[in-house]
Formats: structure tokens, sequence, C-alpha cells
């Protein structure tokens, strides 16, 4: 069984191996930078954005299971049984466009959200057991937004571009082992498959979070929601921490600078995650407030660690954008670690449909 510091360790060696290969595996889309902040966008319904606000908590969805039938098909049942893949896994999808239109076509066709969430380094989550909230149990994860590889166009069989993918995977792999190269040593080929994906999909520029179930173990995670016809769908859902169950910090003067100084990245401050994060927030938010050197430059923003990293929230094409955005913006304001999220809406416009009494979002 893998450590968590090995599952951790694993997700940077494949971050690495696509940072350092990416053209070799015929990959004709931005080149993944490693340790790059890069922003990442989840486009969902109005309810479902509601509900990972209220919640906390990101859903993560069966694979084969998604709008891409051809998902973990696309090498064939054939190669999946002679490479012994039997891998159960669960994805959260990102994308790198945040105001797409064959997003908001896709997964917004009654209105919605384009959420911009900073997932693209590895971190640590906790899957929560179907019946956390009797329980309060759970099972740690790691887990960061990992680009997909798309298949060539220009293969007349998408199965014999699946298989090309694979083949230049298992050459690298192997002549590191060659070289005594260790960079890889804890990557196998089946860690590949589930960020294989279909052409026809390339210009999502997707990234994937995944929980892989391998050996259920996580099944103690799985939920099942209705879906209109009558079928169930599996889930996992996924938080980022538990404030209230973590230590205290003492607030001093010297422990916010600490915190400000220790800043990843430009303008963006982290609270820790600790017991009293909500009066240790607004103790550093204050602070920022009063010291003229940081605020100089332009705004600073606040995020909580331990909470959903919603950066933005875009409202997609619909009617009453600007009530939307109105009503999603006092939702984040009534919650601390989401106050410095932007709300904006996007400029691509709404049409009304002449065809009948339904709408449509998008002109034809």
């Amino acid at each position: 069984m893998i450590s968590k510091i090995s599952e951790e360790q694993k997700l940077k060696q494949l971050e690495l191996f696509l940072v350092n290969n990416w053209e070799n595996l015929w990959q004709t889309g931005k080149s993944p930078k490693k340790n790059k902040r890069i922003p990442l966008y989840h486009y969902t319904s109005i309810d479902a954005l509601f509900s990972i606000l209220e919640n906390d908590t990101l859903r993560f969805s069966n694979l084969r299971l998604s709008n891409d039938f051809s998902e973990e098909r696309l090498l064939g049942n054939k190669w999946l049984s002679e490479n012994n893949y039997d891998s159960v896994n669960f994805i959260f999808c990102v994308g790198e466009a945040g105001n797409l239109l064959s997003q908001w076509r896709s997964y917004c066709s009654n209105g919605g959200a384009a959420i911009e969430l900073d997932v693209a380094k590895p971190y640590k989550y906790y899957a929560l057991h179907s019946d956390y909230n009797e329980t309060g149990k759970y099972e740690n994860i790691y887990s960061m937004a990992i680009p997909v590889l798309y298949t060539q166009i220009d293969y007349e069989d998408v199965r014999d571009a699946a298989h090309q993918i694979t083949e230049l995977i298992k050459s690298i792999l192997e002549e590191t082992i060659i070289k005594g190269n260790k960079n890889y040593s804890l990557l196998k080929l089946n860690d590949f498959v589930p960020y294989i994906k279909h052409f026809a999909f390339h210009e999502e520029e997707e990234r994937r979070l995944l929980i892989n179930n391998f050996n259920n173990k996580y099944s103690k995670c799985i939920g099942f929601r209705k879906l209109p016809n009558g079928t169930k769908s599996p889930y996992i859902d996924v938080i980022c921490g538990i404030v209230n169950k973590t230590r205290k910090i003492t607030i001093s003067k010297n422990k916010i600078k600490k915190i400000i100084d220790n800043s990843e990245f430009e303008k963006t401050i982290i609270v820790p995650i600790c017991s009293n994060q909500e009066e240790l927030y607004m103790a550093v938010r204050e602070y920022i407030k009063k010291d003229e050197t940081l605020e100089k430059d332009g705004e600073i923003k606040l995020f909580c660690d331990g909470h959903i990293p919603i950066r933005s929230i875009k409202i997609g094409p619909m009617p009453d954008q600007e009530r939307i955005k109105e009503q999603v913006q006092i939702y984040c304001n009534s919650k601390y670690w989401l106050q410095y999220v932007d709300v904006s809406i996007s400029a691509i416009p709404y049409i009304t449909s002449i065809n009948s009494k339904s709408t449509s979002i998008f002109s034809m």
C-alpha cells in the first residue's frame, strides 16, 4: 500500500513527468509549468454553485459515468485487461478557460457559473464517509489538478491514437529506468490511463483532481444521488479541512506579520487553519487595512486554508445576471473565508429563443 507521503510524492512525479515530456507526448496545448499558480475553472449550474458554497465541499463524480462515454474505454477492453487495469476513479474537473462559449453551452445550458479554484498544486483533502454527518469519519487523500492528455486528431482510429500515447509513456519510463533516473520511480503506465481523453474535447484544456478507489479503499465514502431517469449516480464528497477540530493559534502582531511574510503569492495572503480561524482572519484583515505599505500597490486578497480554495465566480449568460451576481455576492460576504472572492458576470450575450416558449442562452 502506498503511504500518504508517497501518495503526495507520486503526484509530484506525475506533474514533473508531464512538464518534462509534454511535447514528447504529442500535446499541442499549453505546456504545464511546475509549481506555478494557474487559475482553473469549474463550470456548473447555479444550484450546484450554491451547494459548493453552502457545504464548503467539492463533489467528485465517477469517471466512467461522465458526459464523455469514451472515458477509460479509448484503449479498449483488451488493452485494459492485458495491463491489469481495474481501477475505479472519481474525478473533479477544471479547465484553464474561465469564459469559454463551448463550456457555457455544455455545462451551463440553463445558466450557471464558472468557479475559479486554486487547485493546481498537491494538497491534502478529506474524502467524507457517506454517513459523515452521523459519524464524523473521513479518509485523508492527496490530490492535484493534473493536465489531461488528448489524443491526436490526425488518426483515423482514436484507439490507435490512445495506444500511441501509452507507447510513448512506456518508452520514457523504461528509458529513465535504464539510465538509473529515479524522477519517476513511483509511476506506472496505468497511472496515466485516467488522464487520456478524446481529442474532440481538447478546447477545454482540462485538468483533473482524482481519487483512485483501488481495492475499495474509499468505498465507505461513496454516496449515490438519484437521476431523473430513476438510476443513481455514485459520487464522493471532499472537503479541504476541519477547522473546528484543529489547534488554536495565539493571535499577536508577530504572528500576523509572519502569516503575511510567508505568503506564497503576491497580493494573496492565506490564513492558516486553526480552531479560531475567523478571529485570526479578522485580526489579519484589520492589520492589512492599517498598514499603508501593504495596500499601496493595490488590493490584497485574503483567503483561508481549510476551505475550498475559491478565488472568483463568473456568472454565465442567463436571465437576471446582475441579480444573481448580487445574490452570490451577498452569500459570499456572509462567510468570512469567501469575502474576498471576486464575483462578476460573463459578457457573452444571452439570447431568448424565438422558436418556443423555452429560452436559449445562446444564438445559433
